[in-house]
């Protein structure tokens, strides 16, 4: 069972209680050189001299002239020190700022797959520290979402990794909470078919210090119906 086709029921209209299932042309260049000679004829007083269309004229090259780059380059080693892209408090600087949504996604499936594979709690916090933070909250709800819908033992595993990622401050509360809200959501489909879930949930929210948030931990459970039993589990 997967989480894809916990979207497709909730797209469907299923209730909880159903089964799970899964701008404009580019110039030409020629056409542009010949603007720019008939605007040499008008200029130096010669007009419809040889510019005709059987004209060819000889054109010089312009030099490029570089302008200096307002920020000097890092180089790569500076780039890809882990270090600098720890996060502190709610924001920071990212290791891998450039990094594209497609190579996030793939950076993340893999990530999270070598986990449950192998878990590695040193290991996971390569996880956050070579992944820009805006996509943190991604990372979460796939490692959140892996775990809710298997064993509960992989739900501790994956409390292990949040935990130390707090402990180093190598991910945001808000992006913790954001991940969690994604899976909250399909919570209520979730126990239908694995009701160790919902403890499953609170592990791991436990771990990631959002039970010690009331505000944020009450929004995350009241995605569910089961918001009551869920919260009597982090207090």
């Amino acid at each position: 069972m997967g989480l894809g086709s916990i979207f497709a029921s909730k797209e469907d209209g299923a209730r909880p209680g159903d089964t799970l299932a899964g701008p404009g042309s580019n110039p030409n260049m020629f056409v542009m050189l010949g603007r720019d000679v008939e605007t040499v004829g008008e200029s130096s007083g010669v007009a419809g001299v040889g510019l005709g269309t059987g004209y060819t004229p000889e054109f010089q090259p312009r030099k490029l002239k570089l302008l200096p780059r307002r920020k000097p380059v890092k180089a790569e080693d500076e780039v890809n020190a882990g270090p600098a892209g720890h996060l502190t408090g709610d924001g920071g600087d990212d290791a891998s700022p450039d990094m594209s949504e497609a190579e996030a996604n793939n950076k993340i499936s893999g990530d999270v797959k070598k986990f449950f594979a192998n878990p590695d709690i040193d290991e996971s916090e390569d996880y956050f520290v070579s992944l820009p933070s805006e996509h943190h909250p991604r990372l979460v709800e796939e490692m959140v979402s892996k775990a809710v819908t298997s064993e509960e033992i992989n739900g501790k595993l994956v409390a292990g990794a949040f935990s130390r990622a707090v402990e180093k401050k190598l991910c945001c509360i808000s992006a913790f909470e954001e991940g969690f809200l994604l899976v909250a959501e399909l919570l209520d489909y979730v126990v239908v078919d694995i009701p160790d879930a919902i403890q499953t949930m609170a592990t791991m929210m436990k771990g990631a210090g959002l039970d010690k948030d009331e505000e944020r931990r009450t929004r995350i459970a009241q995605k569910s119906i089961e918001s009551e039993k869920l919260l009597e589990l982090l207090v």
